[in-house]
Order: structure tokens, then sequence, then C-alpha cells
């Protein structure tokens, strides 16, 4: 007898690897021996004097009708066959305590599988059961692939078996009866879909240990108008059960109030928890459908009648014209997620609230909202994530019958506010909307948020915006009245060309933006170009390119200088153009392009591991300070083009030390070349990994290359035009090499 706790191995056996045979001619075998007998006996079988066990030959095994009583056939050795055939009440084919390797087909129509302690059957092909199909007492029987259960009448008895279904699809069709006994289960792995397309019934006769079911994978009621019912049966494991048509019910359940796993009820389906009373999520249930519903049959009503918590990491999410009306005894906490698709609702009872919203604060937990959420309080500051999408999405009070968003004012840290789908917000007069530290609000395509003149947004003072994070998607508009910005030291992001964050007369609100700040990020994305009136200053990150696959990168245009002091500059696919001089004091990462003359106070690290930039000017490195950090990093990930750093400069490299006399060497900073892990190049390979108009200067103080096994070396060589690193034997690792590197033996300029 098994039970729960050692159901493992039953799961693990059928993960085992079924080593196919060598390819060999297929002979079928019938048995013929009304009296029964041993397999291994080959004057048992139509193919005497061998018997069917795959070894040069492959097998077709057949146990059939023969003679007018039952016979038992004995497996006294393993066995391995290519298919097995079992047909009709008269055989039953005892495995003992032996295994039995089926390649291909294994079907069995009524006839009788039997074994102990030990016995295991491997079905590696198709396994079909129908017709009173017995399986007893065997220990294992592992299912690779479609395992079927199909017919009317008793389509399988399972007595004291381990059925372990590890392929991706099982299935159940007709509406037949599968029964169970004496701790007969069925297990299904991760990748496992038993699907299920009538109205059948799995019952267990009460009989020994109650039977039960694991579900790792996906229990699907695809079909059926009417009820497929588990009588009887437990239910383990944590996968999916999920009906798309007519009822699923399940008797046998005990969750105690706390549902896991996920359960899914669409097209108006239902799925029959019969009598458990489910109070606290902590899987994900998803109802859709005006009808669709997690039963309690057993007192006629939902098994969510009584919901009061939606546990963190759990879900909920109503769609299709799905209502649902929580507790009228209880208040709702929602630390989970909370999904309201369009047309749907939820609805806090009469003098119920939200345990999370306390004197306006609305905290923890994530809601996504494109249908009505109805409560019975107001909104006014978000420490949650709350997203409206579409333009009926609203949050109700119930109590005043106007949104309970209306007086929002605040979004802490924490908070999260999104628009979406064309739905807005205008921020009431007299109020001066805050957004604190990395709070966000994020407006999507069709939408806007607005501060009219009345309202006031408390990041944006004097010109400066300060905290937050203001993402504006293509085609979403962040509107404020006499909004200009000239410094930055917030998280700014625009993605789209479409994306706008203008004033009431829709003027670009950073036309005169001349600062971006230590504590502020300015990103343009997916095209989205912006032209400053003047120089610009960055001191802290500007982000330009794309994050949409397809779209283009972004061009930030100075109209002036343009100077870094520090922070970080990173262009995916975007670029920095000025009309007045380009000094970068900071770090500059990432693939792109820079138009114009450009001075390099800083880093030069290109990617996104690795990339490549292009320099439309000169590239001059300077060292004003002794102390200032200077270089190039340059990565090297593989062969192919475009799988290590390469930097282009249509003009001149140039290097220039400010702090040495005059005369003096000018070598400037670090020149850092990694290969990186995974790559090991070949030796004479050569990398270009810098291309110029032409060089002055001395180089660089300092030349590293890391990450090469002992065995090479890399040459770095300098030409009129470029800089190659070449790959070389190291000392003393001459072979076939030797000679040929001995002129290649140091860092030189030609």
């Amino acid at each position: 007898m098994r039970s729960v706790t050692n159901t493992a191995s039953c799961c693990a056996i059928v993960a085992l690897a079924l080593v196919a045979g060598k390819a060999a001619a297929q002979v079928d075998a019938f048995w013929t021996n009304p009296l029964g007998g041993i397999w291994g006996d080959g004057a048992n079988w139509s193919t005497n004097p061998d018997f069917p066990n795959n070894n040069g030959t492959t097998y077709n095994a057949f146990l059939q009708s023969v003679g007018p009583s039952p016979y038992t056939v004995t497996l006294d050795q393993p066995i391995t066959v290519r298919d097995l055939t079992l047909t009709s009440q008269r055989p039953t084919l005892d495995l003992h305590a032996e295994t039995l390797r089926v390649r291909n087909w294994t079907q069995n129509t009524g006839a009788t599988l039997e074994g102990t302690i030990g016995s295991m059957v491997l079905a590696s092909g198709t396994t079909r059961l129908s017709s009173g199909a017995v399986m007893r007492g065997v220990d294992h029987f592992g299912a690779e692939g479609l395992f079927a259960l199909q017919g009317p009448g008793i389509v399988a008895i399972i007595d004291d078996t381990c059925i372990g279904h590890s392929g991706a699809n099982a299935t159940w069709s007709g509406n037949g009866t599968i029964e169970f006994s004496n701790n007969g289960m069925f297990s299904f792995s991760a990748n496992s879909t038993f699907r299920m397309t009538g109205n059948g019934t799995a019952v267990w006769d009460g009989l020994g240990t109650q039977a039960f079911i694991v579900n790792n994978g996906v229990m699907l009621k695809a079909a059926g108008a009417g009820v497929t019912d588990f009588d009887g049966i437990r239910l383990f494991g944590s996968g999916t059960v999920r009906s798309e048509s007519g009822t699923m019910r399940f008797n046998a359940l005990n969750y105690a109030g706390v549902l896991p796993n996920t359960w899914e009820a669409v097209n108006s389906s239902v799925i029959d928890l019969f009598n458990q009373d489910i109070n606290t999520i902590t899987g994900r249930v998803l109802l859709d459908g005006a009808g669709a519903d997690l039963a309690r049959s057993s007192t006629s009503q939902s098994a969510l009648a009584d919901l009061h918590t939606i546990a963190p990491a759990a879900t909920l999410e109503l769609r299709g014209g799905k209502a649902l009306t929580t507790s009228p005894l209880t208040d709702l906490t929602m630390d989970g997620e909370l999904v309201i698709a369009d047309a749907s609702s939820l609805t806090l009872p009469a003098g119920r609230t939200l345990t999370n919203l306390v004197g306006g604060t609305l905290s923890g937990g994530r809601y996504a909202i494109a249908g009505t959420l109805n409560l019975n309080d107001d909104i006014t500051t978000l420490d949650a994530d709350l997203r409206l999408d579409g333009s009926g999405a609203d949050v109700v009070n119930q109590v005043s019958t106007s949104s309970a968003v209306a007086g929002l004012h605040t979004i802490t840290t924490d908070g999260v506010f999104t628009l979406a789908g064309g739905r807005s917000f205008t921020v009431e007069t007299g109020v001066n909307f805050d957004v604190q530290g990395d709070g966000r609000v994020t407006i999507e395509s069709g939408s806007e948020f607005f501060v009219p003149g009345g309202a006031t947004l408390a990041n944006l003072v004097g010109g400066v915006i300060t905290q937050g994070v203001f993402d504006v998607r293509n085609g979403g508009t962040l509107r404020v009245f006499d909004g200009a910005v000239g410094t930055i030291d917030a998280d700014v992001s625009l993605t789209g060309a479409g994306s706008n964050i203008i004033d009431q007369n829709d003027l670009d609100l950073f036309a005169g933006l001349s600062l971006i700040d230590s504590a502020g990020t300015l990103s343009l994305r997916d095209g989205r170009d912006l032209t400053t009136a003047g120089d610009l200053e960055s001191r802290g990150n500007i982000n330009l390119g794309s994050v949409s696959q397809g779209q283009a990168g972004a061009t930030l245009t100075v109209n002036g200088n343009f100077t870094q002091t520090s922070g970080v500059l990173t262009l995916d696919g975007g670029t920095l153009a000025a009309t007045g001089e380009i000094i970068l004091g900071g770090e500059l990462r990432g693939n792109g392009a820079i138009n114009g003359d450009t001075v390099v106070n800083g880093i030069i690290d290109p990617g996104q591991s690795p990339g490549m930039l292009s320099i439309f000017g000169d590239l001059v490195l300077t060292l004003s300070n002794p102390d200032d950090q200077v270089g190039l990093v340059l990565e090297i990930a593989s062969r192919r083009p475009g799988g290590y750093d390469q930097i282009h400069i249509s003009g001149d490299l140039r290097f220039v030390d400010h702090t040495n006399p005059d005369g003096e060497p000018d070598f400037v900073g670090d020149l850092d070349i990694r290969v990186l892990p995974g790559f090991t190049p070949r030796v004479g390979e050569t990398f270009t990994l810098l291309t110029f108009g032409g060089i002055g200067g001395d180089g660089f103080a300092q030349t590293l290359v890391s990450s090469l096994p002992n065995d090479l070396v890399a040459h770095v060589v300098w030409h009129g035009d470029r800089l190659e690193v070449i790959v070389t034997p190291a000392p003393g690792v001459f072979g076939l090499f030797g000679a040929a590197w001995l002129l290649a033996g140091r860092t030189r300029r030609r």
C-alpha cells in the first residue's frame, strides 16, 4: 500500500529514460496456451521456440482470448517489447515483481494487469485503457507518451496501483467511469495535461485507503456540458485545475478555508468544491464569464461567499462580466494581486472595507482594474500598485457614488499609479499632488495625467522637478499647467515618438532643459527625440535608445555644449548630438552614436557586452588632474562580427595630458581589454577594436588584457588608422607557430 508521503517514488519513476533499441524486424507474437504459463517459455507463443523479448528482433506481443476460460501469464524475467496488446477479459498478465518495458504502444481492452511490490511497467509510447481494463497491485505504471482513457461504462479499474504520467498529454473521453480502489492513484507531472472531453465519473469504491490524484500539471475539462465528477478522490499537488465547459466536481477536498494552487473556471463554467468554504486565496483563481464560479454545491452557493483574504503572491482575476461580492461578515485583506477586467466587478458589501485602506491610504497589493472595484471609502494616498486600464475603469466609493480616487493627492515611495487604455486623471483643484521618493506615475497610450491651473505638482517648483518616477509611454500625456522644466532631479522616461510631457498649450516642458542633476535620470527611447534650446549639463544619468523590438533609437540634440560632469550616459541604439562641444567626464556605455567632436575625461565602456560605438568627429582623451579616471574598457566575447567591442571614430583619436609640462609625452588613461568567460580565441586571430582617421599623442598610460588562457598572449598593435589585438602563443609555447610570432612580441605602433 502507498501513502501520499511516498508518492515521490512513483512520480520519479516515470522520468526514467527509456532508451530505444536498434532498428530491427518487427514480429507479431501471439499467446497460444489457453491454460496460461510463464512468459519466458517459447512454447506458449506463436513464435515458438522464441518468446517476445527485444533482442535483435522487435516484438509486438498479443494476449487475447484463447480458449473458453480466463488464464494467467506470469512474467518470469525483465521483458522489453515494442507493442503490448491485451484484449478481452480472459487474459491476466502477472508482472510478479518484474519490469516490463513497452517502447511504442500499450493497449488494454478489458484485461487484467497485476503485480506485487517492485513490479513496474515503463510505457514510452501511447497507452490506451478501455472496456474495464484492470490495473491491480502494480507498483509503478509509468506512461511517457499519450495516456488515453476512453469509452462508456467501466473504462478502467485502478486497484492499489500508481499510474504516473510524465508525457505531454493524457485524455479521458466519453461518459464512462474510472473506478479507484485500495489507494489507487494517478500522478501527473509538471508538463502533463489531463484533458477531459466528456461527463464521466472517477470514483473511489470505499475499499482500502482512499484514492487520490497528484496533479502537478493541468487537469482540464475541455468539453462536455454536464458534470465530470471526482467522487471520493482526494487531490494533491501544485498544478492547475481548469474548466472550460460544464462542471468539474470534487467532493473529497479538505482545504480548511485556504485555497492553494491555480483554479480557472472560464466560459461561465463551474468548478464545484462541494463543501469547501474558501475564505483565503493563497494561489490563483480565475473566473471568466458571468456564470463562472467556484461553487459550494452542498449549500447551493459560491465557495467564495465568505472570502476575506487574498494573500501575498496570490491572485484573484475576474473577467468576461463576472461580478463577485465578498463576505458581508468581514473586511477584505488584499495583499496579493486583484485583476478586474472590462465589464467585471468586485464589490465589498455595505459597511465592509479593505483592511489595507486606512485613513485614505491604500497600502500593499497590486490592483489591475479595467472594470470596477466597488469600495465604501475614498483613496487619497497610494502606497500600493494601482492600474486603471480603459476609459470606464474605476474604483468607486459606493457611499458617495463617485470615484474613490478623484481626490488622490499622494503617491508614496512604494506607490505606483498607472493610467492606460484611455483612462485619464485630473488632479482636483486646490490639491498639491506629490510623488514621493521612488513612487511612480506611468501614463500609457491614449491616457492623460493633467495638473490644471488651480492645482500644483509638488515635485515641480521653480522649474526643478524632483523625486518620483514619471514614465510616459507612446501615446500617453503628462500635462502640467505652466510647468516648464529647466532641471531634472527626478526619474523621467519618455518612450515612443508620441509620448508627451507638455503644458496647457501643448508646448514641450523640456524645451528649456539645461541641467540633469545628480539624482536625475532622463530616458528617451523608441524614437522619442528631444532638442534643447541651449547648453545642457548632466550630473546624473541619461539613457538613449530603444526598449521595443523593431523600434528606432532616440536622439538627444543639444543646441550648444553638452557637458557631463558625472553619472552615466548609456546608448542603446541612441544618438547624442550637439552643435557645440561634447565633454564626457563621467561614464559612456552602450551601442550608439555621438555626433560631434568629443572630449573624454572619464570612462568609455561600449556594450551591452559587447557593442559598437560610432563617434562622428574627433575623440580626445584628456587628463586634467592626476586623480582623474580616464580610459577605455573593451570586451571580446566571440569572433563573429558584433561579438566584440568596436569604436569607430570618423576623425582623429588624440591623447592630451594637461598635467604634464610642455614637451612631456602625452600618455593618458588605461586601455582595459577583457576576454569574456566562455570564449577562447584562437592563435592568429585578429580583433580590430578601434578605427580612426588619424592619431595624435602618445597613447594609453597602461594597457591591460585579462582572462586569456595561460598558453595565449594578446598583442596590442597600433596602426595609423586602427588598433588591433592579435592572439599569439605565450612565450615558451611555440609548437608550429613559434618562429612566425617572434616579430610580434611587443605592443607597437606602425
